[in-house]
């Protein structure tokens, strides 16, 4: 589906599309596939079926869709277009122009009408009307969850802005500052790394994390997941959009570009598929970690920015599940750290994530390569895994057995990280200490599923 959306805070990597608008795009009304479609301005009495093109394109629409194209159509009803077939609506495309730069929005096509030349047919259209207006260049933003513009738009013409960002709020809502908020006293007193179970409170008492590193501060802010928590863990806690400035992580950024497919949840696959092969592929594709790179527990560092772990080859759940949340922002994707922990057997714990995908929070192990799902299909959340609520694994492997398995009683734990707030971090390198090394010196080398 080719797609684009006002108010998205972060489309997928790259990307503001721009062209000089001198002329219009190349003719494609000689196309069969537009034969009998008609291209004219849309109408109030269009509403529900636009609503229902952008809910297919663009997912549950916040707005009021008459009451947005109402306004529309009184400032600009020239530069609000509809692709028909007789009564049917098949496309649309919205323009604007303030008398300096053009803009491009809300283009859709149906599931069924992709591939004809319509958005092509749509978008020659509108180019020509701004063109009359004195339109001189004309910037389009696209909604992130749409199949990939990326061959689509540069066939027409245009090209990244890598270094154009795109930021907005509702104005009708009262100003925000885009700090971190402190949390409610209620959800408050459940964060923290006591208080899981006498266990984990010695194992995390001795993080060997430095204070104030990167993987100590989230394991600090993450919130309990229990009946107190949930409603504002699954509704408040963790924005639904993912911000991300085009160019400032570029290496992962080339990791992002491409695994990104016609839809998140499969793009959500594919970089956890990714990520799972990190110990296989680095330091070294000859010798990585998962064939003995790093003979001992002293011989591995802990911590590092996301591109060092990578580059590094870490197997350390926590700094996996860190990479993975970076890279799905940075693919358009929300996401966020999941911290899990066995109360029914010591030292039997993992950190995985969840992301969001249009019907909410939908859990994923990233190392475990392994989600979860409903006898219906629909991913199921951290909550639900917890609860092992009639589920059905994704993936094989020991670690997507151990979810469900009878004996495994979990407790989860979830923390924010974004991928915008690198800069606030420390990413300092930590040896092994002691109270781990104990742990881990004599299973050191081990596979995981015999630990």
């Amino acid at each position: 589906m080719l797609c684009t959306g006002a108010g998205v805070r972060n489309p997928k990597p790259g990307k503001q599309f721009a062209r000089p608008l001198a002329t219009p795009s190349a003719p494609c009304s000689n196309q069969p596939g537009v034969a009998n479609v008609e291209i004219r301005e849309l109408r109030l009495d269009d509403s529900d079926q636009i609503r229902a093109l952008w809910e297919e394109a663009f997912g549950p629409q916040s707005s009021d869709v008459r009451e947005a194209l109402a306004l529309k159509l009184t400032r600009d009803p020239d530069l609000a277009l509809g692709a028909f077939e007789g009564d049917r609506l098949l496309a649309t495309i919205i323009g604007g122009w303030d008398g300096w730069r053009a803009w491009i929005y809300r283009a859709a096509v149906a599931k069924d009408a992709r591939r004809r030349g319509i958005a092509s047919a749509l978008t020659e259209e509108l180019e020509r009307r701004l063109i009359a207006k004195g339109a001189q260049r004309a910037l389009l933003m696209y909604w992130g969850r749409s199949d990939d513009p990326r061959a689509f738009w540069p066939a027409l013409g245009y090209r990244p802005f890598p270094l154009v960002g795109v930021m907005g709020r509702r104005l009708d809502e009262p100003r925000r500052p885009l700090a971190p908020q402190p949390l409610p006293p209620e959800i408050a007193k459940h964060q923290g790394r006591t208080g899981i179970s006498s266990h984990w409170d010695e194992v995390l008492a001795n993080d060997l994390h430095s204070p104030g590193s990167v993987d100590a501060v989230l394991s600090e802010g993450q919130v309990r997941l229990n009946d107190h928590t949930r409603e504002f863990l699954y509704s408040h806690y963790t924005p639904t959009f993912a911000e991300y400035l085009p160019g400032s992580r570029p290496f992962l950024e080339k990791i992002v570009a491409p695994l990104c497919a016609d839809s998140s949840p499969q793009t959500a696959l594919n970089l956890a598929r990714w990520v799972s092969q990190i110990e296989h592929n680095f330091p070294t594709p000859e010798r990585p970690t998962a064939r003995g790179f790093y003979p001992t527990p002293d011989s591995f560092l802990w911590g590092g920015t996301e591109e060092e772990v990578i580059k590094k080859g870490s197997d350390w759940c926590t700094e996996l599940a860190r990479v993975y949340c970076v890279l799905a922002q940075v693919a358009g994707i929300p996401a966020r750290i999941v911290f899990c922990y066995d109360l029914a057997r010591q030292l039997h714990g993992h950190c995985a994530n969840e992301v969001f995908l249009a019907e909410g929070w939908r859990f994923i192990d990233p190392q475990g390569d392994c989600h979860f799902e409903h006898p219906s299909g629909e991913w199921a959340s951290a909550w639900e895994v917890m609860h092992k609520s009639g589920l059905t694994r994704c993936g094989e492997g020991w670690r997507a057995e151990w979810y469900l398995h009878p004996k495994t009683d979990l407790a989860m734990t979830i923390v924010n990280y974004f991928v915008m707030d690198h800069h606030k971090y420390d990413y300092r390198w930590d040896p092994i200490n002691d109270y781990y090394r104990k742990i881990l010196a004599p299973q050191w080398g081990q596979s995981a599923e015999n630990l």
